[in-house]
């Protein structure tokens, strides 16, 4: 399998709170993964661009992706995260039900536009707010295991904002994939493609997971966002490594 750490061509930059060197390399973490449903509607007034359309499912539904990051070992050090994002086409001139989410892999012009993305780190912070527009915010982001389960908890000031618990079973495969992300940065749509490599455990006919929102304002509009409770897909992540390089705009 291609080695994704060879060949990388490094950059320098400085960032409120401190050095980063492009691309960041993570070369040992976990992710959980869990996809609901949701109105389109509800998606469509939280993008920031009209270049950009929701994965439709049937029924007027769209996709929630949340993802939960433990990264332990990485080039501007170890530090949580939680993606609250949501599946899209842009420039699309085609959005057919079902179609962009059982063939995303194949697709040049997918990816997810990222709504929240909060961290552990300064550093994570501001590189993320200020080399790629993501909207970070520092956060208080654990994992434990409960009862069977992987389960993420994000709060922030004391209060919960959401868990995640997940259960999954073992199924190692390699895979080298390039996921990519959509932000705003100085007012414009940026694209980063963000090279993966993984081994995964997952569960796609009957998937299971609890998602639990808190009493932080994020929380309480995540709970009257209408989002299913029965994810449509989970996917546990150990180990993976990925590449996260400078993005373009496009």
């Amino acid at each position: 399998m291609k080695d994704i750490f060879t060949n990388l061509q490094e950059t320098h930059h400085r960032v409120t709170a401190g050095e980063v060197t492009l691309p960041i390399r993570y070369t040992d973490c976990r992710c959980l993964q869990a996809v609901f449903a949701l109105p389109t509607e509800e998606v469509q007034r939280r993008l920031p661009s009209t270049r950009l359309s929701p994965f439709r499912l049937t029924g007027g539904k769209s996709l929630l992706a949340v993802n939960c990051f433990e990264y332990r070992a990485t080039s501007i050090g170890l530090y949580n995260e939680v993606s609250l994002s949501f599946p899209c086409l842009y420039d699309a001139w085609w959005n057919l039900p079902w179609a962009a989410p059982l063939l995303e892999k194949y697709l040049g012009h997918s990816g997810v536009y990222v709504w929240h993305l909060p961290v552990t780190t300064r550093i994570a912070r501001d590189a993320g707010r200020e080399l790629w527009g993501y909207p970070k915010f520092v956060a208080e982001i654990g994992f434990e295991e409960k009862g069977g389960r992987t389960q993420c908890t994000l709060a922030e000031g004391g209060k919960t904002v959401v868990e995640l618990a997940l259960d999954h079973t073992r199924k190692e495969f390699d895979e080298t994939r390039v996921h990519s992300t959509f932000s705003i940065k100085d007012g414009k749509l940026m694209l980063t493609p963000i090279s993966v490599q993984l081994g995964v455990s997952l569960r796609r006919m009957k998937p299971t997971a609890e998602l639990r929102f808190g009493d932080h304002q994020l929380g309480r509009e995540l709970a009257g966002m209408h989002i299913s409770r029965r994810p449509v897909e989970t996917r546990y992540l150990e180990p993976f490594r990925s590449v996260l390089p400078a993005g373009r705009f496009i």
